[in-house]
């Protein structure tokens, strides 16, 4: 797995295969040691994947490699309540820099406070993805560095894929759902070329172009892809397909 310094091509196939190895792992410790490998790999110190409470379901998801002071002191002094990341990412589903979160909303005292305990405990700057299942407690997977290094801001779409590809598997280890991925193929051949655009970016009126269909046939093709995966969105067809095998990171980077 090596993704530092890849580009091009050579970033879509490491890409590609550190998803592989995520949809593989086999238990929750598994996962860990391949989110650990992973994390340093994209030149970051830390992880921190979590559901962020119990649902009436069973327990939350929670793997990190935090430093054990800092998560000991988290939890004895219960700073879940005051941790302005975790608000943070209940409020969308795009991934976000530590740095502007004051730039997202209004911190309180107590959230400014969380935030100076944990770069003193080493967590100095991040990025955090959220993760949030309809109907279950909201997540998200952190990444997080322990010195004043930069953060490669032309990162962030494949930090967004890889969090959200290990929140689910970790989700799918917790309650045995380890059956999906890489399952069969469910779109027709055109709803999967539809899907597949729309991962690069593009509208139905731009897909349409592409295809040499109408913008309404384009449109029709998606709510189908939509029902057929139980979803509502255009980025969360979009991430079922991957998760499903219908499309792979490598193909929406080289269109």
């Amino acid at each position: 797995m090596i993704l530092a310094g890849a580009n091009g091509m050579c970033a879509a196939l490491a890409l590609e295969s550190a998803v592989r190895e995520i949809q593989a792992s086999g238990s929750e410790d598994h996962l860990t040691a391949i989110l650990r490998d992973l994390t340093h790999c994209l030149g970051f110190d830390y992880f921190a994947l979590t559901q962020h409470s119990t649902g009436p379901t069973g327990e939350a998801v929670r793997l990190h490699s935090y430093p054990a002071d800092w998560v000991e002191h988290y939890d004895q002094y219960a700073l879940a309540g005051a941790d302005p990341i975790r608000r943070a990412s209940r409020l969308g589903c795009h991934a976000f820099y530590w740095s502007e979160l004051s730039n997202m909303m209004c911190l309180t005292d107590d959230e400014n406070e969380t935030l100076r305990l944990g770069r003193a405990a080493g967590l100095i700057d991040g990025v955090t993805i959220p993760a949030n299942v309809p109907g279950e407690p909201a997540g998200s997977c952190s990444f997080a560095k322990s010195n004043g290094a930069t953060i490669d801001h032309g990162r962030l779409a494949e930090l967004q894929l890889l969090g959200l590809f290990a929140f689910d598997r970790a989700r799918r280890l917790g309650t045995g759902q380890v059956e999906r991925a890489g399952g069969p193929r469910h779109l027709t051949d055109r709803q999967r070329d539809c899907v597949l655009w729309v991962a690069r970016g593009k509208t139905d009126w731009e897909i349409g172009k592409i295809l040499g269909v109408c913008e309404e046939t384009v449109a029709q093709h998606l709510k189908q892809a939509r029902e057929r995966f139980e979803v509502s969105k255009r980025t969360s067809l979009v991430v079922e397909a991957i998760l499903r095998g219908e499309i792979s990171p490598g193909e929406i980077q080289d269109p």
